[in-house]
């Protein structure tokens, strides 16, 4: 009977040692990793709200189209922008203006890719290329990296319009 009760007390020391191993430790790291993942999509999700509110706000000061001035060049533009704030691993790949002539304008057109950067450096080369009014985004895609939550990847494509 005591030989049975120690067995007992075994095998129950035994089951808790198994559940405590199998069950709370692996459940807790999950509990703990889904608590930091939501503390980052909450942080990512006022991050963004921020930028909303602050582009809505700019997009209330209307500015009329203008042509750029006879000596802007695009290229020269961007590549500008680009050097001082992107590192050349993180440029993908730029193309050469395309200029495509109509009747009575001019459309030049050149496209960046940029990959595995900040959200913050992506805006702020949004935010330098919005405060030239001649300078238009034909194109613009924006990914969050999946195995880098924190960092993006950018195709934009710009556009100027000369007489």
């Amino acid at each position: 009977m005591a030989q049975n009760k120690k067995l007992y007390i075994l095998l129950g020391v035994f089951l808790l040692v198994l559940v405590y191993q199998f069950v709370y430790v692996p459940n807790t790291k999950n509990i703990d990793s889904m608590k930091k993942l939501l503390l980052q999509k909450n942080a990512d999700n006022s991050k963004l709200l921020t930028i909303l509110s602050d582009y809505s706000k700019k997009q209330n000061n209307n500015i009329s189209f203008q042509y750029p001035p006879e000596n802007f060049s695009l290229f020269e533009f961007v590549s500008t922008i680009i050097e001082k704030n992107f590192s050349p691993n993180e440029i993908k790949k730029i193309t050469s203006v395309t200029e495509t002539k109509n009747k009575t304008i001019t459309e030049d057109t050149m496209s960046v890719d940029i990959e595995d950067v900040p959200l913050e450096k992506i805006l702020f080369l949004i935010h330098t290329i919005e405060d030239k009014p001649f300078v238009f985004f034909s194109k613009y895609q924006l990914t969050q990296e999946k195995s880098k939550p924190y960092l993006v990847t950018a195709s934009i494509e710009l556009a100027i319009y000369k007489k």
